[in-house]
Protein backbone atom coordinates (compact mmCIF):
# COMPACT_ATOMS: atom_id res chain seq x y z
CA UNK A 1 0.00 0.00 0.00
CA UNK A 2 2.48 2.26 0.99
CA UNK A 3 4.52 1.51 -2.03
CA UNK A 4 1.84 2.13 -4.44
CA UNK A 5 0.41 5.33 -3.35
CA UNK A 6 3.95 6.77 -1.72
CA UNK A 7 6.87 5.86 -3.23
CA UNK A 8 10.42 5.50 -1.14
CA UNK A 9 10.74 9.27 -1.12
CA UNK A 10 7.79 10.30 0.35
CA UNK A 11 9.09 10.45 4.13
CA UNK A 12 8.04 12.41 6.27
CA UNK A 13 9.15 11.77 9.63
CA UNK A 14 10.96 9.01 11.05
CA UNK A 15 7.82 7.09 12.47
CA UNK A 16 5.50 8.17 9.11
CA UNK A 17 6.88 6.36 6.47
CA UNK A 18 5.59 3.62 4.09
CA UNK A 19 7.62 1.20 6.54
CA UNK A 20 5.48 2.24 9.67
CA UNK A 21 2.58 2.92 7.77
CA UNK A 22 2.28 6.81 6.72
CA UNK A 23 -1.51 6.92 7.14
CA UNK A 24 -3.12 7.03 10.66
CA UNK A 25 -6.12 5.27 11.84
CA UNK A 26 -7.72 8.00 13.81
CA UNK A 27 -7.63 12.05 13.13
CA UNK A 28 -4.55 13.58 12.93
CA UNK A 29 -3.77 15.76 15.21
CA UNK A 30 0.17 16.45 14.99
CA UNK A 31 1.36 18.42 11.86
CA UNK A 32 3.43 15.26 11.01
CA UNK A 33 0.07 13.19 10.74
CA UNK A 34 -1.96 15.84 9.11
CA UNK A 35 1.59 16.14 6.58
CA UNK A 36 1.37 12.40 5.87
CA UNK A 37 -2.39 12.45 5.66
CA UNK A 38 -1.95 14.97 2.72
CA UNK A 39 1.01 13.15 0.90
CA UNK A 40 -1.29 10.17 0.96
CA UNK A 41 -4.43 11.82 -0.67
CA UNK A 42 -1.69 13.73 -2.68
CA UNK A 43 -0.50 10.44 -4.58
CA UNK A 44 -3.57 8.85 -4.79
CA UNK A 45 -5.43 10.89 -6.98
CA UNK A 46 -2.24 11.19 -9.01
CA UNK A 47 -1.70 7.32 -9.44
CA UNK A 48 -5.76 7.81 -10.33
CA UNK A 49 -5.06 9.88 -12.29
CA UNK A 50 -1.61 8.29 -14.11
CA UNK A 51 -3.15 4.59 -14.26
CA UNK A 52 -6.86 5.05 -14.66
CA UNK A 53 -8.01 8.09 -16.63
CA UNK A 54 -4.72 7.73 -18.97
CA UNK A 55 -3.27 11.27 -17.91
CA UNK A 56 0.46 10.06 -18.02
CA UNK A 57 1.28 14.02 -18.10
CA UNK A 58 0.18 13.81 -14.60
CA UNK A 59 2.93 11.12 -13.22
CA UNK A 60 4.49 12.37 -9.88
CA UNK A 61 7.63 12.66 -10.90
CA UNK A 62 6.56 15.06 -13.85
CA UNK A 63 4.83 17.26 -11.43
CA UNK A 64 5.01 17.33 -7.50
CA UNK A 65 8.16 15.26 -7.29
CA UNK A 66 10.27 17.75 -9.75
CA UNK A 67 10.65 19.57 -6.32
CA UNK A 68 12.84 18.00 -3.43
CA UNK A 69 11.53 15.20 -1.13
CA UNK A 70 10.88 16.17 2.16
CA UNK A 71 13.65 13.95 2.95
CA UNK A 72 15.84 14.89 0.38
CA UNK A 73 16.31 11.90 -1.07
CA UNK A 74 17.58 11.81 -4.98
CA UNK A 75 14.83 12.35 -7.34
CA UNK A 76 14.53 9.66 -10.47
CA UNK A 77 15.52 11.91 -13.25
CA UNK A 78 12.91 13.15 -15.36
CA UNK A 79 14.03 12.12 -18.68
CA UNK A 80 13.53 8.54 -17.24
CA UNK A 81 9.60 9.42 -16.51
CA UNK A 82 9.51 11.08 -20.10
CA UNK A 83 10.67 8.03 -21.97
CA UNK A 84 7.12 6.05 -21.35
CA UNK A 85 5.01 8.74 -20.44
CA UNK A 86 3.65 9.42 -23.67
CA UNK A 87 0.74 12.38 -23.12
CA UNK A 88 -1.20 11.74 -26.35
CA UNK A 89 -3.33 8.99 -27.37
CA UNK A 90 -2.16 7.05 -30.81
CA UNK A 91 -4.38 5.40 -33.43
CA UNK A 92 -3.56 2.25 -35.41
CA UNK A 93 -5.54 1.50 -38.87
CA UNK A 94 -5.30 -2.05 -41.02
CA UNK A 95 -6.73 -2.84 -44.07
CA UNK A 96 -6.88 -6.11 -44.76
CA UNK A 97 -8.38 -8.62 -47.44
CA UNK A 98 -10.02 -12.08 -45.98
CA UNK A 99 -11.77 -14.01 -48.93
CA UNK A 100 -15.04 -15.03 -48.98
CA UNK A 101 -14.61 -18.56 -48.52
CA UNK A 102 -12.64 -17.78 -45.09
CA UNK A 103 -14.66 -14.88 -43.67
CA UNK A 104 -17.13 -17.09 -41.08
CA UNK A 105 -13.57 -18.56 -39.51
CA UNK A 106 -11.82 -15.17 -39.29
CA UNK A 107 -15.20 -13.44 -37.99
CA UNK A 108 -15.32 -15.78 -35.41
CA UNK A 109 -11.98 -14.88 -33.90
CA UNK A 110 -12.06 -11.27 -34.36
CA UNK A 111 -15.04 -11.94 -32.38
CA UNK A 112 -13.38 -13.29 -29.43
CA UNK A 113 -10.40 -11.09 -29.90
CA UNK A 114 -12.50 -7.81 -29.60
CA UNK A 115 -14.51 -8.90 -26.97
CA UNK A 116 -11.20 -9.18 -24.74
CA UNK A 117 -9.18 -6.43 -26.07
CA UNK A 118 -12.16 -4.34 -25.06
CA UNK A 119 -10.98 -5.08 -21.49
CA UNK A 120 -8.27 -4.19 -22.32
CA UNK A 121 -6.55 -0.86 -19.73
CA UNK A 122 -6.09 1.68 -22.45
CA UNK A 123 -8.14 0.70 -25.06
CA UNK A 124 -10.27 4.12 -26.09
CA UNK A 125 -11.96 2.08 -28.56
CA UNK A 126 -11.60 -1.32 -30.74
CA UNK A 127 -13.37 -1.90 -34.42
CA UNK A 128 -13.27 -4.46 -37.21
CA UNK A 129 -15.34 -2.65 -39.92
CA UNK A 130 -16.80 -4.34 -43.25
CA UNK A 131 -16.24 -1.87 -46.45
CA UNK A 132 -19.32 -1.50 -48.01
CA UNK A 133 -18.11 -1.65 -51.40
CA UNK A 134 -16.09 -4.80 -51.35
CA UNK A 135 -17.18 -8.09 -49.87
CA UNK A 136 -13.77 -8.70 -49.02
CA UNK A 137 -11.99 -5.76 -47.49
CA UNK A 138 -12.35 -5.02 -43.67
CA UNK A 139 -10.44 -2.08 -41.14
CA UNK A 140 -9.10 -2.35 -38.51
CA UNK A 141 -9.53 1.20 -36.28
CA UNK A 142 -7.85 1.08 -32.75
CA UNK A 143 -7.63 4.05 -30.29
CA UNK A 144 -4.92 3.87 -27.43
CA UNK A 145 -4.40 6.08 -24.47
CA UNK A 146 -0.77 5.80 -25.03
CA UNK A 147 1.65 4.08 -27.46
CA UNK A 148 2.78 1.89 -24.53
CA UNK A 149 -0.51 0.65 -24.25
CA UNK A 150 -0.48 -0.68 -27.51
CA UNK A 151 2.69 -2.29 -26.83
CA UNK A 152 1.10 -4.10 -24.14
CA UNK A 153 -1.89 -5.21 -26.15
CA UNK A 154 0.36 -6.79 -29.16
CA UNK A 155 2.45 -9.16 -26.21
CA UNK A 156 -1.39 -10.24 -24.16
CA UNK A 157 -2.32 -14.01 -24.95
CA UNK A 158 -5.58 -12.87 -27.38
CA UNK A 159 -3.21 -11.13 -29.20
CA UNK A 160 -0.16 -13.82 -29.99
CA UNK A 161 -3.27 -16.69 -30.47
CA UNK A 162 -5.22 -15.24 -32.73
CA UNK A 163 -4.01 -12.46 -34.52
CA UNK A 164 -1.48 -14.87 -36.62
CA UNK A 165 -3.66 -17.67 -36.85
CA UNK A 166 -6.02 -14.85 -38.54
CA UNK A 167 -3.47 -13.40 -40.52
CA UNK A 168 -3.03 -16.96 -42.41
CA UNK A 169 -6.12 -16.78 -43.59
CA UNK A 170 -6.36 -13.04 -44.59
CA UNK A 171 -4.05 -10.11 -46.03
CA UNK A 172 -3.12 -7.45 -44.79
CA UNK A 173 -2.94 -3.98 -47.27
CA UNK A 174 -1.23 -1.79 -44.81
CA UNK A 175 -0.74 -1.69 -41.66
CA UNK A 176 -0.63 2.55 -40.41
CA UNK A 177 0.40 3.82 -36.83
CA UNK A 178 -1.00 7.48 -36.44
CA UNK A 179 -0.75 10.04 -34.20
CA UNK A 180 -4.07 13.12 -33.59
CA UNK A 181 -3.90 15.56 -35.90
CA UNK A 182 -5.69 18.51 -34.09
CA UNK A 183 -3.75 19.91 -30.92
CA UNK A 184 -6.90 19.19 -29.15
CA UNK A 185 -7.41 15.55 -29.38
CA UNK A 186 -3.83 15.23 -27.97
CA UNK A 187 -4.51 16.20 -24.48
CA UNK A 188 -8.60 15.48 -24.29
CA UNK A 189 -9.79 12.33 -25.18
CA UNK A 190 -12.57 10.32 -23.55
CA UNK A 191 -14.26 6.98 -23.32
CA UNK A 192 -17.37 7.31 -25.52
CA UNK A 193 -20.41 5.68 -23.67
CA UNK A 194 -22.74 3.06 -25.64
CA UNK A 195 -26.23 4.41 -26.58
CA UNK A 196 -27.98 2.45 -24.06
CA UNK A 197 -30.31 3.26 -20.99
CA UNK A 198 -28.68 5.11 -18.23
CA UNK A 199 -27.30 3.00 -15.09
CA UNK A 200 -29.48 4.31 -12.02
CA UNK A 201 -27.20 4.54 -8.86
CA UNK A 202 -28.50 5.27 -5.35
CA UNK A 203 -26.08 6.64 -3.01
CA UNK A 204 -27.10 6.18 0.16
CA UNK A 205 -26.13 8.02 3.15
CA UNK A 206 -28.67 7.30 5.90
CA UNK A 207 -26.21 7.35 9.45
CA UNK A 208 -28.31 7.26 12.65
CA UNK A 209 -25.45 6.23 14.64
CA UNK A 210 -22.48 7.67 14.60
CA UNK A 211 -22.01 10.35 11.84
CA UNK A 212 -19.09 11.04 9.44
CA UNK A 213 -18.24 14.90 8.74
CA UNK A 214 -17.07 13.60 5.64
CA UNK A 215 -19.92 11.70 4.15
CA UNK A 216 -21.73 15.09 2.06
CA UNK A 217 -17.78 15.76 0.16
CA UNK A 218 -17.71 11.84 -0.50
CA UNK A 219 -21.50 11.75 -1.75
CA UNK A 220 -20.57 14.75 -3.91
CA UNK A 221 -17.48 13.70 -5.41
CA UNK A 222 -19.22 10.16 -6.49
CA UNK A 223 -22.33 11.92 -7.67
CA UNK A 224 -20.21 13.76 -10.06
CA UNK A 225 -18.28 10.95 -10.95
CA UNK A 226 -21.33 8.51 -11.85
CA UNK A 227 -23.14 11.79 -13.58
CA UNK A 228 -19.53 12.22 -15.93
CA UNK A 229 -20.02 8.54 -16.64
CA UNK A 230 -23.48 9.27 -17.93
CA UNK A 231 -25.84 7.44 -14.89
CA UNK A 232 -28.53 8.75 -13.18
CA UNK A 233 -27.83 9.67 -9.65
CA UNK A 234 -30.15 9.68 -6.75
CA UNK A 235 -28.73 10.65 -3.33
CA UNK A 236 -30.57 10.24 -0.44
CA UNK A 237 -30.92 8.71 3.48
CA UNK A 238 -34.76 8.00 2.70
CA UNK A 239 -35.09 4.37 4.07
CA UNK A 240 -37.66 3.75 1.95
CA UNK A 241 -35.23 3.43 -1.22
CA UNK A 242 -34.12 0.04 0.14
CA UNK A 243 -37.00 -1.05 1.01
CA UNK A 244 -39.31 -3.48 -0.56
CA UNK A 245 -42.22 -0.76 -0.53
CA UNK A 246 -41.00 1.62 -2.53
CA UNK A 247 -40.99 -0.27 -5.83
CA UNK A 248 -37.34 1.36 -6.72
CA UNK A 249 -34.87 -0.75 -8.78
CA UNK A 250 -31.34 0.34 -8.79
CA UNK A 251 -28.27 -0.87 -11.43
CA UNK A 252 -25.97 0.08 -8.14
CA UNK A 253 -26.72 0.81 -4.80
CA UNK A 254 -23.70 2.76 -2.48
CA UNK A 255 -23.84 2.57 0.90
CA UNK A 256 -21.92 5.41 1.54
CA UNK A 257 -20.71 5.63 5.89
CA UNK A 258 -23.88 4.20 7.11
CA UNK A 259 -24.70 3.23 10.98
CA UNK A 260 -27.52 2.59 12.75
CA UNK A 261 -30.90 0.48 11.39
CA UNK A 262 -30.46 2.70 8.36
CA UNK A 263 -33.52 0.38 6.85
CA UNK A 264 -36.99 -2.16 8.46
CA UNK A 265 -34.88 -5.27 8.09
CA UNK A 266 -38.29 -7.13 7.61
CA UNK A 267 -38.74 -4.78 4.05
CA UNK A 268 -35.30 -5.23 3.04
CA UNK A 269 -34.55 -5.34 -0.70
CA UNK A 270 -31.39 -5.83 -1.01
CA UNK A 271 -31.12 -9.36 -0.65
CA UNK A 272 -33.94 -9.59 -4.22
CA UNK A 273 -30.99 -6.62 -5.30
CA UNK A 274 -28.57 -9.07 -5.38
CA UNK A 275 -29.77 -11.89 -6.49
CA UNK A 276 -30.84 -10.39 -9.48
CA UNK A 277 -27.04 -9.66 -10.32
CA UNK A 278 -27.33 -5.89 -9.57
CA UNK A 279 -24.09 -4.20 -8.03
CA UNK A 280 -23.38 -2.94 -4.20
CA UNK A 281 -20.45 -0.77 -3.64
CA UNK A 282 -19.67 -0.15 0.01
CA UNK A 283 -17.61 3.14 1.45
CA UNK A 284 -15.76 2.84 4.45
CA UNK A 285 -18.15 2.19 7.24
CA UNK A 286 -20.73 0.92 4.93
CA UNK A 287 -21.24 -2.60 6.90
CA UNK A 288 -21.27 0.12 10.54
CA UNK A 289 -25.35 -0.98 10.53
CA UNK A 290 -27.38 -2.80 12.62
CA UNK A 291 -24.76 -3.12 15.46
CA UNK A 292 -25.46 -4.17 18.76
CA UNK A 293 -22.06 -2.66 20.35
CA UNK A 294 -21.57 1.00 21.89
CA UNK A 295 -18.15 1.52 19.64
CA UNK A 296 -15.78 -0.41 18.15
CA UNK A 297 -12.97 0.17 21.33
CA UNK A 298 -11.40 -2.40 23.02
CA UNK A 299 -13.70 -5.46 24.61
CA UNK A 300 -17.17 -4.25 23.31
CA UNK A 301 -19.10 -7.12 20.97
CA UNK A 302 -20.09 -5.84 17.77
CA UNK A 303 -22.30 -7.84 16.11
CA UNK A 304 -25.10 -7.39 13.19
CA UNK A 305 -28.29 -7.92 14.35
CA UNK A 306 -29.42 -7.61 10.67
CA UNK A 307 -29.24 -11.35 8.48
CA UNK A 308 -28.11 -9.07 4.97
CA UNK A 309 -25.59 -6.95 6.82
CA UNK A 310 -24.21 -10.14 8.38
Amino acid sequence: FGFLFFGVTDYVTKINTLHYGACVAKKPRNDSDVLACKRLGLRLSEWVAFYVDNLHHLHPLLTTKRTPSLAKAPELDNTEIESFAHTSPVHLIVITEVPEETQAEWLGMVDELTKKTRQEDGCIFYDFIRCRDSKTRFIVTEKWASYEHLQVHQKSSHFTDLVPRMEKISKNISIDLCDPAIADDSKNFQLIPNAKPKRKVLIFTRALDYVHSATPAAACFLSQYCTQLGWEVTVSDDNELLETTSGAVWDTIILLNNSGEIFDPKLEALNSHIAAGRGVLGVHAALASFLNGKDAVGGTIMEPTCDIIE
